[in-house]
């Protein structure tokens, strides 16, 4: 009797840890100040069961971890910009990094082991850095006199596309993870920043101003390397205002980002990607900034 006590018991443990670490339902996740300080919310990408996580203080930028069990944000709870992580229900928050600098843009890599992000730690100027989920073998990335900032993964976690102002005007860059063989992307008299890879690989979503206002465009990744073949295709032009912060779904049918609807208001909105089908998913007259899906 014993014995098959132990094989239910082991078989209602073995199913416990399979549903701790299954993959939660896709989420978005986003910073709000709709309650009064910026927070960190998840959501359905419809709008509905808004959760909030965070409570300390002015916390922006969350991406979901690829299982979507976990947010690491930047927060201001403890005087400057630093990443922590916690949990999907808010739980078992832990402090990332610990330095003066700003830490900003945490994005997970794929494999979930490691966060890119922008920081000013090393001289006052934006580079990218690497940092392992628990803390360890902190890397930079990139190291030139001027801006580097917005990192995204390549959905096998081998480059990193980025935005910089070394060429005197806001583009898009590649590099790989280990830091090595460094390729200008775009090159154009327009401002160009907050890239986002689609799950496929094949395209890349960003921010442009070539039409005057700041968009939401899409490339693919084989026209901006070779710089011939496909023109950015505008997704965003229902949206009035400016739109930024760009994130695919994980199928890599939608776009989720932020829309100024003048004044303070900042709304989410998703679009299919191919532009169609624009809706605004939140609608409570706050700022709401920095969606991000879950991979």
């Amino acid at each position: 009797m014993r014995r098959y006590f132990g094989l239910v018991v082991l078989g209602v443990w073995t199913l416990f840890l399979l549903a701790a670490c299954a993959p939660q339902p896709p989420r978005i996740v986003f910073a709000s100040n709709s309650e009064g300080d910026f927070a960190i919310y998840s959501m359905n990408p419809d709008g509905s069961d808004v959760v909030r996580i965070s409570d300390g203080g002015t916390d922006g930028y969350p991406d979901l971890s690829p299982n979507g069990r976990q947010v690491v944000f930047t927060s201001y709870r403890d005087g400057n910009g630093e990443l922590y992580i916690v949990d999907i229900n808010g739980q078992n928050l832990t402090r990332l990094t610990d330095d003066p600098a700003e830490d900003v843009e945490p994005v997970w890599s794929p494999d979930g082991r490691r966060i890119a992000f922008t920081s000013d730690r090393d001289g006052g100027d934006d580079d990218i850095y690497i940092i392992n989920v628990d803390g360890s073998n902190l890397i930079r990335l990139t190291d030139d006199p001027a801006d580097d900032f917005q990192p995204a993964w390549s959905p096998d976690g081998r480059q990193i596309i980025f935005a910089s102002d070394r060429d005197g005007n806001d583009e898009l860059y590649l590099i790989n993870a280990d830091g090595s063989q460094l390729t200008r992307l775009t090159n154009t008299p327009y401002r160009e920043v907050s890239p986002a890879w689609s799950p496929d690989s094949t395209q890349i979503a960003f921010v442009s101003d070539r039409n005057y206002n700041d968009h939401i465009y899409v490339q693919s990744i084989e026209a901006l390397l070779s710089g011939a073949g496909d023109e950015p295709r505008l997704v965003s032009g229902d949206a009035p205002g400016t739109n930024l912060m760009p994130g695919w779904s994980p199928d890599g049918e939608l776009i989720v980002f932020q829309s100024g609807l003048g004044g303070d208001r900042w709304e989410i909105c998703v679009v299919h990607a191919d532009g169609s089908e624009l809706v605004a998913i939140t609608n409570n007259y706050a700022r709401n900034v920095h969606p991000a899906w879950s991979h």
